[in-house]
């Protein structure tokens, strides 16, 4: 007797296609494609640009305004902000001249610049003792600067101390003869300078 012949089974389908790893294949409209490697990024070891030389502007002696310990540095530092104050006098900032003459006398007491010019902001504030002080300290710093006697002179004139004025005027016009404002102070102290009494006989 024959026995029916065992039909075989078709393969069994799986439900759910093979999963394809989603960090190797990309569904494109082409098809599926490989993906690019993500995008390196940047190295946090690395520091930061340096900001720009006018984002912050500085002092170019510095940023401190303390003295420093080399004295060569320091009189740089004054000069520098004994010329900003100079230039702050000009434009009519007294007061940021004023604080910046300071910070220059501060860091070099024997500024010369920075000392005449407290004596003239002192006389043009009617300070006149406090610009008698600051200017006589200048005619000793700088013995031939003829400002330095000149701005003496019209302190000493404003203080009523005609005598001294037509004094400074006078070695203020042996250093520059050609001083105008020296030679006005002169002849105006002259002028209020009383005669000397004449002796008893």
């Amino acid at each position: 007797m024959l026995l029916p012949r065992a039909i075989p089974r078709p393969a069994s389908r799986s439900r759910c296609p093979a999963r394809v790893p989603a960090a190797t294949f990309s569904v494109t409209a082409t098809g599926a494609a490989p993906l690019a490697p993500p995008a390196a990024s940047p190295d946090a070891s690395k520091p930061a640009a340096a900001p720009s030389v006018t984002d912050n502007p500085q002092d170019p002696y510095g940023a401190d305004t303390t003295a420093p310990s080399d004295g060569v540095a320091a009189e740089k530092r004054a000069e520098f902000f004994a010329n900003v104050a100079g230039q702050q006098l000009i434009n009519g900032d007294t007061a940021g001249a004023a604080a910046n003459f300071k910070k220059a006398i501060e860091l070099d007491g024997k500024n010369v610049a920075a000392t005449i010019g407290m004596g003239e902001i002192a006389l043009r504030q009617g300070l006149f003792g406090d610009a008698i002080a600051h200017l006589t300290k200048a005619t000793r710093l700088a013995p031939k600067s003829a400002k330095a006697f000149t701005l003496l002179g019209e302190a000493y004139l404003n203080s009523g101390n005609n005598t001294q004025a037509a004094a400074q005027f006078k070695k203020a016009l042996q250093l520059d003869p050609d001083n105008a404002r020296a030679r006005d102070g002169y002849n105006e102290a002259s002028s209020r300078v009383p005669p000397p009494d004449d002796e008893a006989p």
